[in-house]
């Protein structure tokens, strides 16, 4: 795996989402999740290397379970 692009932005959650947002929805996301999910993100704890894997591999599993990525329109 290799997540370093994503993992540049994890030390701005809105970012990451938007990113991920973009390549996995098409922009799709709700304004309600995008905020549930930012709030997940921001809370990962850890420092460094580790905070910035944790983040992005939690922000990839919020956007597999969303309905707004399973469901796009």
């Amino acid at each position: 795996r290799n997540y370093a692009a994503y993992e540049a932005l994890s030390s701005n959650p809105a970012a990451l989402v938007d990113r991920l947002n973009l390549i996995m929805t098409g922009n799709m996301l709700t304004p309600e999740s995008r905020s549930t999910m930012i709030t997940a993100v921001t809370n990962v704890g850890g420092s460094g290397a580790s905070q910035a894997e944790n983040r992005v591999e939690m922000a990839l599993m919020l956007f597999q379970i969303s309905p707004d990525y399973l469901i796009q329109k």
